[in-house]
């Protein structure tokens, strides 16, 4: 009697703490956990045991052109409990028409994410809302399931660029006539403002004048010709205005106009000096002449035109550095470096002499480096007795506080050109 006693209540203590255990691992039917990255996880349960989780990721996406949005959807399976049994699960993703787009179906949980990236069987990329339906099917009788948004924009904003001319000219400081443009932008999805801008950049999309969208309304933007850094006129040269547009939906779209920026003197010529912008300053390339003869660093009379336009740029730049790099051909001398300093320090002593400051200039000797024609050809590399005037920009110069900084930063420059 003890012994059936004790047995049955073993068996009692048995069962107690199997019902405890089941009661700590009970889930609610559906349970909702928000993950980063705008995921989504939902906890299915059958007869209060959790047996599967299901991820959606990327319910906004663009498949064509998108910035910091999803290019597809994904659809993950975590299982949680392989006890339990199911019939079928479906997967299927409708129109607003209800007209079915996808469908993907099995007796057993996929392993690997199903992705859906709005292209149908032909290859044309679908757009617009669509409604997506998960459901498992247990028996006859039971199943469970859920449904969901996808929104899929992949149609670029519309861009549109007038403007009133493609040459401007510049006169005795003055712009003949201001340049006109009018950008015309849209989008279904609407237009993110932040990003959205009109811009004029140099030949090597460096910008050099940069204006803010704030709205769908229509505007006349006035370009002086003048530029955002230094709040001068730019040189004569190649731009490009370039209107670029992002929806809200992170589709970017952009349209460009060539731009020719003209440079003429009292009697009307086009200037022969020539500034570019470069990545840390205007670069004044007065290749048009031949400053030096060959072995010689005296600067030639025909030149001198030059270097007196010259003055009168710096002069417009106080507030700047200016770096003078002295260059030679690859015959002239035995000593390319020497020869190269002693030109660029005549062009330092020229422009001291017509009252640019000093403390202003530095120059430098490269030699043979970084030649502008072929040195093979004797008609052409003449051109490599040169000497660059590069206008530094203020943060470039500011930061260097010692001669050997600086030096460091005229063989980046120097590397550029």
């Amino acid at each position: 009697m003890f012994s059936k006693t004790k047995l049955l209540f073993s068996f009692f203590i048995l069962f107690l703490s199997s019902f405890v255990y089941a009661q700590t691992q009970r889930l609610p039917a559906t349970e909702t956990i928000n993950l980063p990255a705008n995921q989504n996880i939902q906890v299915f349960s059958y007869k209060q045991k959790a047996f599967l989780a299901f991820a959606v990721t990327g319910t906004e996406i663009s498949p064509n052109n998108s910035i910091g949005l999803a290019s597809q959807t994904e659809f993950q399976f975590y299982q949680l409990n392989k006890n339990v049994k199911i019939k079928q699960w479906e997967l299927k993703i409708t129109d607003n028409n209800s007209k079915e787009i996808f469908i993907s179906s099995g007796t057993v949980f996929p392993d690997k994410n199903i992705i859906w990236n709005a292209t149908l069987e032909n290859g044309n990329v679908v757009e617009g809302k669509f409604k997506y339906f998960f459901k498992i099917i247990i028996n006859k009788k039971e199943e469970i399931g859920l449904d969901g948004t996808i929104t899929v924009d992949g149609t670029l904003p519309y861009v549109l660029l007038q403007t009133t001319m493609d040459t401007i000219v510049i006169s005795e400081d003055k712009l003949l006539k201001e340049l006109i443009l009018t950008p015309n932008i849209g989008d279904e999805s609407g237009i993110d403002f932040e990003k959205t801008n009109l811009k004029i950049v140099t030949e090597k999309n460096i910008p050099v004048k940069t204006w803010k969208l704030k709205n769908l309304e229509f505007q006349n933007i006035v370009w002086d010709g003048k530029d955002d850094i230094y709040n001068e006129f730019v040189f004569p040269g190649q731009y490009k205005a370039i209107l670029t547009a992002y929806d809200l939906m992170g589709n970017y779209n952009e349209v460009h106009q060539n731009i020719t920026v003209l440079k003429c003197d009292v009697k009307g010529e086009i200037s022969d000096i020539v500034v570019k912008e470069e990545p840390r300053g205007l670069l004044v390339d007065l290749s048009s002449v031949i400053l030096f003869s060959s072995g010689s660093f005296t600067i030639n009379e025909d030149a001198v035109p030059l270097l007196e336009q010259t003055v009168k740029i710096l002069k417009a730049y106080q507030a700047n550095k200016v770096l003078i790099e002295g260059y030679t051909d690859d015959s002239e001398t035995k000593d390319p470096l020497t020869l190269s300093y002693n030109r660029a320090q005549a062009v330092y002593t020229y422009l001291t002499k017509e009252g640019i400051q000093a403390d202003r200039l530095q120059a430098v000797g490269y030699g043979q480096e970084n030649p502008i024609a072929s040195n093979k050809d004797k008609k052409e590399k003449i051109k490599n007795r040169r000497v660059n005037i590069i206008i530094l920009k203020k943060e470039e110069h500011d930061e260097n506080n010692s001669d050997e900084q600086v030096t460091e930063e005229t063989d980046e420059i120097a590397d550029t050109l």
